[in-house]
């Protein structure tokens, strides 16, 4: 094994044109994954093992879930920005209300941690197999609070649905969308 190991490493040295594939950059699709993306990874598999449609992840939600990440690990605004202009923000985007579900663990900075955490608790774990539920956003925030490195991340996950009917009333924050 070790012959192989040096035989392998002359021949990097002497061939230029591989050591130019050794320290060429990385394609995008090999680059290294956000926490975030990692989850957003893991909720897709785990709603494809229960055949339930994919999820579509939207910025405005990640901005609502960063929102709620920072305030849950006491390093965003105290107290939380009023929840009517958050959700008055979301009807204008088009997203029903109290059709919304977040949903947060305190855990490590793996991912697949925290989906464990989340699916150990029935009430999240029936929300992430919620087939009405179409759109998500994601936030992670270091917890400065943590008792341990089990703790050391508060994990948002918002999980909502689009309108798709026109606003029946003028009075709709939504009227003429």
């Amino acid at each position: 094994m070790r012959q192989f190991a040096i035989a392998a490493l002359a021949f990097l040295l002497a061939n230029p044109a591989a050591r130019a594939e050794e320290t060429a950059p990385v394609p995008a699709e090999t680059a290294e994954r956000t926490p975030a993306e990692e989850l957003a990874d893991l909720i897709a598999r785990h709603r494809g093992a229960l055949s339930l449609p994919g999820l579509v992840r939207r910025p405005v939600l990640d901005r609502v879930a960063s929102m709620t990440a920072a305030h849950l690990a006491g390093t965003g605004p105290t107290p939380m920005p009023n929840h009517a202009e958050v959700y008055s923000d979301l009807v204008r985007r088009l997203y029903i209300p109290m059709m919304d579900l977040e949903l947060a663990a305190h855990a490590g900075a793996d991912a697949g941690g925290a989906l464990a955490v989340l699916l150990g608790d029935p009430r999240t774990a029936a929300a992430l197999a919620e087939a009405a539920v179409e759109e998500f956003g994601i936030a992670v925030e270091p917890n400065p609070a943590a008792t341990g490195p089990h703790e050391a991340f508060t994990w948002v996950v918002l999980l909502a649905k689009p309108l798709r009917t026109p606003a029946e009333s003028a009075d709709s924050p939504r009227f003429g969308q």
